[in-house]
């Protein structure tokens, strides 16, 4: 792949790119490795989605996918859809997949790993997506469907030559996967994640300058550490029984006056305007609103597939009180 062949976008014109009737079929963005404002930009990005309620979206994260198994895994059970799917089809496809990858799960110890299973387990993957998508509106139709996998360059060389062969094939050969978006976050574009591009057959490379890769010698500006604590949540604790406050600290219906002048709510925003709407929720209530915003519907067992039971039941408890905050979700059933 060439460096013209990396075009530099805006972060706009990706959410645009990434609807059904977009043109963008691959986008990276560029950030720290454990910058927030990356993650932000992937759920701003995956957010959008919501235009179309049939789409379909995945989110990886490169530390939990290490191996072919673990990639679908969590492919199956982070598949999330509006109105796709109902919610129970969901959840049998996640189950269903686990067992039909389970077989393969051993065939990881072995080194090097037979070029026949890792087509295979991607093969198990793609005939359960294609089962449970012809279950949907679009029946045979080839769904919208976008999957971003955060930091993929921290892939070994093994992973990323499955990703660009065994699983490329697998998808090229299904209808279903014709036309899938891939959204990527790295540190960087050397001659690696070039040539693995070139061998995945991506044509153009949308690439957004998220945030500036800052070295370990320099010294943040004052902008830099104001607008990087609006945008970012809080680690979670090693130990999640500390270091949070109680539901009954937080009070009743006390939200930001920001929220309570917005009438509705839009994906339509660059980042400047999330940082305004962000900017005067405290730490633990930006915590609690990131988490929640990752389900489609809203409850304690949703949440809990994304974080601790204790964090998920304290965020449902935050929102469970924000009574000014329903009156501006569009669906009423969202929680």
């Amino acid at each position: 792949m060439k460096d013209e062949d990396i075009k530099n976008t805006e972060l706009v014109d990706i959410r645009s790119g990434l609807t059904q009737k977009g043109k963008v079929r691959t986008a990276v963005l560029l950030g720290q490795k454990k910058g927030r404002s990356v993650k932000l930009s992937l759920i701003l990005v995956i957010l959008s989605l919501q235009a179309n309620p049939s789409a379909f979206w995945i989110y990886l994260d490169s530390a939990k996918t290490a191996t072919p198994y673990d990639w679908c895994s969590q492919f199956a059970r982070n598949l999330r859809t509006n109105d796709g799917v109902p919610l129970a089809s969901l959840a049998k496809f996640a189950l269903t997949t686990g067992k039909s990858l389970s077989p393969f799960k051993q065939v990881e110890n072995v080194d090097p790993p037979e070029p026949s299973a890792g087509t295979a387990i991607a093969g198990e993957l793609v005939k359960n997506f294609e089962t449970l998508t012809q279950a949907g509106p679009n029946g045979s139709s080839a769904p919208h469907l976008v999957l971003a996998i955060k930091n993929f360059s921290d892939y070994s060389d093994e992973m990323l030559a499955w990703l660009s062969d065994s699983l490329n094939q697998v998808f090229r050969e299904s209808k279903f996967f014709k036309g899938c978006r891939f959204v990527f976050s790295t540190q960087q574009i050397s001659d690696r994640e070039k040539s693995f591009f070139n061998s995945f057959g991506f044509e153009k490379v949308n690439l957004v300058e998220v945030e500036p890769v800052k070295s370990p010698s320099k010294v943040a500006s004052k902008e830099e550490v104001e607008t990087k604590d609006i945008l970012s949540t809080p680690k979670a604790p090693k130990d999640p029984s500390t270091n949070l406050p109680l539901p009954k600290s937080l009070k009743k219906n006390d939200l930001s006056p920001s929220l309570k002048k917005v009438s509705t709510f839009t994906t339509d925003m660059d980042i400047k305007d999330a940082e305004k709407l962000l900017s005067s929720f405290s730490e633990i209530e930006k915590e609690y609103l990131f988490l929640s915003s990752y389900p489609t519907r809203i409850s304690r067992y949703t949440l809990e597939h994304f974080e601790s039971a204790r964090q998920a039941a304290l965020t449902y408890n935050w929102l469970s009180r924000a009574k000014s905050l329903h009156a501006h979700i569009r669906a009423r059933t969202y929680f």
